[in-house]
């Protein structure tokens, strides 16, 4: 892909990058999720993980689109309305989450702060709940894998 950066920050791509990411979006319309390799110089291949291919991916979308991608870091901590943001819940959601101790959290000063690692444990625990009832009602149904 064809490139230009400008002020050391904003990475600018040209028309035939955008038409390239939109091929490679038509092209893999039909696969769940893509997997990226990098060929290295030597001719060895090198596989990427899966969130830094799913990282690609979306950036690969927003080539397509025609859109802006930024990238940040996750804090260490977040406040409650950021995390609950961030899960996809409302606050007051989120609140019974930790008053249950469900998502473990901390004060500063009154301020109710969570980890983002305990956050991601959480998410994470959710996620693999969620797969594991969705499978136990396939099952139950009669649908099979």
């Amino acid at each position: 892909m064809s490139t230009l950066v400008l002020a050391a920050k904003d990475l600018v791509i040209e028309k035939a990058a955008h038409v390239e990411a939109e091929k490679v979006l038509e092209a893999t319309q039909d696969v769940d999720r893509l997997q990226f390799l990098i060929d290295l110089e030597d001719g060895r291949q090198l596989p990427l993980s899966k969130s830094t291919s799913a990282l690609l991916e979306a950036v690969l979308h927003v080539a397509a689109k025609g859109g802006k991608v930024t990238f940040t870091t996750l804090p260490s901590e977040m406040t409650t309305a950021a995390a609950a943001a961030w899960l996809g819940i409302s606050r007051p959601t989120l609140m019974k989450l930790v008053r249950e101790k469900k998502i473990p959290a901390h004060k500063v000063g009154s301020h109710t702060r969570i980890k983002t690692d305990d956050l991601l444990k959480f998410r994470d625990d959710r996620n693999l709940n969620q797969k594991k009832i969705f499978a136990d009602l396939r099952k139950m149904s009669g649908i099979l894998d």
